[in-house]
């Protein structure tokens, strides 16, 4: 499996030179370094029974956490490894595992971490973004304006005058944290990564407020919406914040 460079990743490869074979205690301390350093915390505050995602880890970390312990303990991971529901408990008894030679099947992660020059340079789309890019090309059998996910969401015990900041907080800093996010792909066939600072970097909260509505006419509105949501997908992510009065029975496609 080759794996394309993402503009996070490191200028040149890197090199996985282990010294001798750490104790497993020893090895402890170095994933518990490595996953303080992913996640941001101090090393002691890492709970060993408390999953990387509920400390804040994401899939993609859990890539780069796989090319650290590759990197310091000498340890290959197999892809089913990473997994962002692992402990820092269950990921050491695994890399002691694996250190030894007691597990067997299971393809190591080949990972080869570049930072490419230009982080803002546009970059190849992966194998699966070029099948999405040639499917909206006009001319093909089965061409598509737009492939679209929607779900609706329900939010309750919410207060629904602060609940339009909070989410705008929340896609700000979700933004800055997953540059993916921010990733856009150009009319060649390649993408690049906005800068956080640009205007269409973060997706806007478009907010439909509808507590002063009657019952018809709120739920009328909230079909139109989902529907011209569906049937002509107006941005890379469009997010709708509907507001409904207490008790309303709110429909979810």
């Amino acid at each position: 499996m080759t794996r394309r460079p993402s503009p996070l990743e490191a200028a040149t490869p890197i090199t996985f030179t282990p010294t001798a074979a750490p104790t497993e205690h020893d090895q402890t301390t170095v994933l518990a370094g490595i996953l303080a350093k992913l996640l941001g915390i101090a090393p002691d505050a890492l709970a060993p029974y408390v999953s990387f995602l509920r400390l804040g880890g994401d899939s993609l970390l859990a890539v780069r956490m796989s090319a650290l312990v590759r990197r310091r303990l000498g340890v290959q991971l197999a892809l089913s490894d990473v997994r962002v529901d692992t402990t820092l408990t269950e990921l050491a008894a695994l890399v002691a595992s694996r250190a030894a030679g007691t597990m067997i099947g299971d393809r190591p992660l080949p990972v080869d971490l570049r930072r490419r020059a230009d982080p803002a340079a546009p970059f190849p789309l992966l194998p699966l973004q070029q099948g999405y890019f040639v499917g909206q090309q006009d001319g093909w059998e089965l061409s598509y304006d737009s492939a679209h996910y929607y779900l609706d969401l329900a939010l309750t015990d919410v207060d629904p005058d602060e609940a339009p900041e909070a989410l705008r907080d929340a896609l700000q800093r979700l933004a800055a944290h997953q540059p993916t996010l921010r990733a856009r792909v150009t009319p060649a066939g390649h993408q690049h990564v906005l800068p956080l600072e640009h205007p269409g970097a973060v997706p806007p909260l478009h907010v439909l407020d509808l507590r002063g509505d009657p019952d018809p006419d709120a739920r009328l509105a909230l079909t139109l919406v989902s529907q011209a949501t569906v049937d002509g997908v107006r941005a890379a992510v469009w997010l709708e914040l509907g507001l409904f009065r207490a008790g309303l029975p709110v429909p979810l496609r």
